[in-house]
């Protein structure tokens, strides 16, 4: 071996890895006496006794993401897109229903009243504010509007 010491313990008393899904970030080995372990190397990224902690403002890059859970990069990217395709919208705005049904939103607004749809109001009280409609009632007000041509 190289020297390193292995099998030091992090916080949770087991021996850490690079591959431990609890690490977040790079720096400096979580060593509470750093006297007691000199064999450790601090501040390499690939050295398995490195311990690494997680912060709330980490940011990554997606070809670090990548290689720290040994995907390629392109992978990595058609997985995004296919989780933002399959996810699906659970509320619309009232502009975002304007676009999608090509007309002013003055139409959504009396379309969704006479159908006497449920919004959900992000104001309080006596204010005006954003709007939201659930998918359901999207979809069950185009299925009931949609006939076949003449």
């Amino acid at each position: 071996m190289d020297g390193r010491n292995l099998e030091s313990p992090g916080r949770s008393g087991r021996a850490n890895s690079v591959g431990d899904p609890g690490i977040c970030r790079r720096g400096p080995p979580l060593l509470p006496n750093r006297s007691r372990r000199p064999n450790v190397r601090q501040g390499s990224w690939h050295s398995p006794a490195v311990f690494l902690s997680c912060s709330p403002i980490d940011k990554f890059s997606v070809s670090e993401i990548a290689s720290l859970f040994g995907f390629s990069e392109e992978h990595l990217l058609e997985l995004i897109a296919k989780r933002r395709i399959n996810s699906p919208q659970t509320h619309f705005t009232i502009p975002q229903l304007a676009a999608r049904w090509q007309c002013s939103r003055a139409t959504v607004y009396n379309t969704l009243r006479t159908f006497g749809a449920k919004l959900v109001n992000l104001a309080p009280p006596g204010k005006r504010g954003r709007k939201l409609v659930p998918a359901e009632a999207v979809e069950r007000l185009e299925r009931q509007r949609t006939t076949k041509m003449p």
